[in-house]
C-alpha cells in the first residue's frame, strides 16, 4: 500500500513537507530569538511524561531524569540527550534509557538549521530542522510512513529567567497527541 492511495494522507504529507520547505527557506518573519550561544551548555533536570491514553487523566505519569548538551560550532550545533524514564519508580528493573545525538547544520537565515542527516520525508527518511524564537529552540522530527501515516516530534527547549531552562515534548501521530513529556533542567556547572 503507497501513500498515493489514501489521497487525504497523501494531501496531508504534502502540505506538511511543503510547510517545512517554505520555514526554512522564507526570511524569518518571527521576532528575534536569542543567540545561539545562550543555549550551549550541559542541562540536565527532571520531570513527567504521559502517554495517549493518559493525556488528560494522568493515570500513568511516568518520571524522566533528563540530560541535554548543546554543542555550537562553526557549521551550527550539535544536540545530545539522555532520559532514564522510570516506569514504575518500586523497580529498579524498569527503568528504561535513551540516548540520542543529531547535529544541525546553519542555513542562510540564521534563526534555523536543517538537520545535518535530514532526508525527505516522503521517501521515509527522518527530516528535521531546528529554529530559535524569542527564548526557545525549537527542534521538529518529521516522517512519513508507507502507507501515509506520519509521525511529528518537537521540542521546544525554552530559557527561563532564573537561568534554567523549561522542555516540553510532544509527538503527534496523524494529527493526534501520543506523548507529552515536561522537563524542568539547570545548566550543569561542574
Amino acid at each position: 500500500m503507497t501513500i498515493w492511495r489514501h489521497p487525504a494522507r497523501a494531501l496531508g504529507a504534502l502540505c506538511l513537507t511543503l510547510a517545512i520547505g517554505l520555514a526554512l527557506a522564507a526570511p524569518s518573519a518571527r521576532a528575534e530569538g536569542r543567540p545561539l550561544a545562550d543555549f550551549s551548555g550541559e542541562w540536565s533536570g527532571v520531570g513527567v511524561s504521559e502517554d495517549a491514553e493518559d493525556l488528560g487523566g494522568a493515570t500513568n505519569v511516568q518520571t524522566r531524569t533528563s540530560y541535554v548538551a548543546i554543542e555550537p560550532d562553526d557549521k551550527g550545533f550539535a544536540l545530545k540527550w539522555t532520559t532514564i524514564r522510570d516506569v514504575e519508580a518500586a523497580d529498579i528493573q524498569t527503568l528504561r534509557l535513551k540516548s540520542a545525538e543529531r547535529r544541525f547544520v546553519a542555513t542562510d537565515n540564521p534563526a534555523y538549521f536543517k538537520g545535518a542527516e535530514s532526508g525527505h520525508a516522503l521517501a521515509g527518511k527522518t527530516t528535521s530542522w531546528a529554529h530559535i524564537e524569542g527564548a526557545s529552540l525549537f527542534v521538529t522530527e518529521l516522517i512519513v510512513q508507507p502507507d501515509g501515516t506520519y509521525d511529528l516530534a518537537s521540542y521546544e527547549r525554552k530559557l527561563t529567567d532564573d537561568g534554567g531552562m523549561d522542555v516540553v515534548f510532544t509527538r503527534v501521530r496523524n494529527g493526534e497527541i501520543t506523548r507529552r513529556a515536561v522537563l524542568v533542567l539547570q545548566r550543569y556547572v561542574p
